[in-house]
């Protein structure tokens, strides 16, 4: 700065406090406090009483804890403390995520973790690059759209028929609410106050896809979370073709073969 003027040969920006920062630091915590001495001015910090025998008592209590001496209920509601869908991965096969607020409320539940179904998901990765509307924030956004009240209106009664079909063993049926339930969540983005999508020109490209391999006798389904990528929903012997078209339609696309899992597991 020495020799120019601010504003005028150098522009200053003002950006204030950023995430994270202080205008002053803690030297001493509250619990601590201050011992006098003879000089006014020197002052000694008091260390916080400290039980070995307690604390060696707590800590065993907590290796017991993360030897994982805890239920999947209790599992799942510790994993929603860092992410909602983690929740789910508690469990194996199918799992429901309770609706709620925290992990007291919101939690994943098994609904069969060892599946008897003919299923595999194809994941087409059209980009991994990150999006530019967050989850939370299209969340946000499709609030304000006129079909987002009726679409929670009808979500009670999409699951409960999703769960008759998993019982009944009904790939189809589960496909047809997949895919419902995807289209009903991309309409409120379609209709908010201020209209985005996640999708790309990938992305139609491969639901027109499986659409056209329907009907071309070829069941398959897709669905689409808040992203652009598309996951096939199909059976083991229509795999391969899927595959093959998806290949065909998006060149050196990747694409993540899965089926069911195992829930948690202790290494």
């Amino acid at each position: 700065m020495a020799g120019y003027k601010p504003d005028v040969d150098i522009k200053i920006e003002y950006s204030g406090l950023r995430p994270g920062e202080k205008l002053y630091e803690e030297k001493l915590m509250a619990e601590e406090g201050l011992k006098k001495t003879k000089n006014k001015l020197i002052h000694i910090g008091c260390p916080i009483p400290f039980d070995i025998d307690v604390f060696l008592s707590k800590l065993e209590d907590l290796m017991d804890a993360y030897i994982l001496d805890l239920s999947k209920k209790e599992l799942s509601r510790l994993a929603r403390l860092g992410s909602g869908s983690a929740t789910r991965s508690v469990y194996g096969g199918f799992v429901e995520w309770k609706k709620g607020f925290d992990d007291e409320s919101s939690y994943a539940a098994p609904i069969d973790e060892n599946p008897d179904l003919d299923l595999s998901l194809l994941a087409i990765e059209v980009n991994t690059k990150q999006k530019k509307i967050s989850s939370t924030k299209g969340m946000q956004l499709a609030q304000t759209s006129p079909f987002y009240q009726p679409w929670l209106a009808r979500n009670e009664e999409e699951i409960a028929e999703i769960k008759q079909a998993i019982q009944n063993n009904d790939f189809t049926r589960i496909g047809e609410l997949s895919e419902l339930s995807a289209n009903e969540m991309h309409a409120c983005n379609l209709t908010a106050k201020e209209p985005f999508t996640y999708f790309e020109p990938e992305t139609i490209k491969i639901i027109k896809l499986v659409e056209d391999l329907r009907k071309n006798g070829i069941e398959c389904y897709y669905t689409i979370d808040a992203g652009p990528n598309v996951k096939i929903l199909c059976t083991l012997r229509n795999r391969k073709d899927i595959i093959s078209a998806v290949q065909k339609t998006l060149t050196n696309v990747k694409i993540v073969v899965a089926s069911f899992g195992p829930g948690v597991t202790l290494l």
